[in-house]
């Protein structure tokens, strides 16, 4: 009875030094975590957070699944990136930190493209701040922008460029919507009737000088080539020999005209956004 005794002892005591030795062991992968983290060591930094995740989730808090969001967002992984953050604002009862989680998430959505979704949770930020306020602003005025919605864009840019304390940036403002505004009426469906009616003039009405000529040189040539045919050996054998080939190059070309202006036009957007952002950035560097 008493050896039983010595035993139980000695079993609660390896289980108490086992208990604290893994409380140590979590809390110092939990700082190393932490510290990789600060050096810029994403990869390593999410093995040893997952570590403390997976083998004491007690001592995972909020932060460690902030940062564990953070980690997944440096390495691009932006949907990975908002389901910790969804944790992280689940597992907190302060405002502060939920508003600041809801913004990474939005930010998250809006680089890649699920404008609905992040105006939808843009909705439930509480704006309490100037510089919250200035943020919900910034990210309407490029959830409208992504969504096409350029009118509803302008007004949200327009309020965070204050013309009466930066007349100058406003002026650049201005330009830049004129150039958004040069690109809008930019018509890929217009490109396409235009290589219709003479090859190469869709692209050249798109801005593609190179891919206009090409198309208005072999396509020309073919044409040529087709008529010669006609004339030189008869109509039934230039029409199965030639055309087949000039037909094919003129449908394609006019085809590629669309795609060159759609192409066109959304890469002079998304230029033009940049510069938005980054006229913004300047505003608000001398600004603050």
């Amino acid at each position: 009875m008493h050896s039983l005794k010595k035993v139980s002892r000695f079993i609660f005591l390896l289980v108490i030094i086992s208990m604290s030795s893994r409380a140590q062991d979590a809390a110092e992968t939990l700082n190393y975590a932490h510290y990789l983290f600060k050096i810029g060591e994403h990869k390593r930094a999410l093995v040893n957070y997952q570590r403390v995740l997976y083998f004491s989730p007690k001592d995972v808090n909020t932060a460690c699944l902030v940062r564990m969001g953070d980690c997944y967002c440096a390495l691009d992984s932006l949907h990975k990136a908002n389901a910790y953050y969804d944790l992280a604002f689940f597992s907190t009862s302060s405002d502060s930190i939920k508003d600041a989680l809801l913004l990474k998430r939005i930010e998250n959505l809006i680089i890649s493209k699920e404008y609905m979704l992040a105006l939808q949770d843009l909705y439930a930020v509480e704006v309490n701040t100037p510089s919250k306020s200035r943020q919900v602003t910034l990210y309407t005025a490029c959830i409208y922008y992504g969504l096409n919605d350029f009118k509803q864009a302008e007004h949200y840019f327009s309020i965070l460029l204050d013309s009466t304390r930066a007349p100058m940036l406003h002026k650049q403002y201005f330009n830049i919507l004129k150039e958004l505004d040069h690109v809008n009426r930019l018509n890929p469906n217009t490109a396409m009737i235009l290589s219709m009616i003479i090859p190469g003039t869709g692209q050249f009405y798109a801005g593609d000088i190179k891919n206009g000529l090409n198309s208005l040189t072999i396509t020309s040539l073919f044409l040529y080539f087709t008529t010669r045919s006609i004339i030189t050996v008869g109509v039934l054998e230039g029409f199965t020999t030639v055309f087949p080939i000039y037909f094919r190059y003129y449908t394609g070309g006019f085809k590629r005209a669309k795609a060159i202006a759609q192409q066109r036009k959304e890469y002079r957007r998304a230029e033009i956004y940049n510069k938005l952002l980054s006229l913004y950035a300047e505003y608000e560097r001398i600004h603050p």
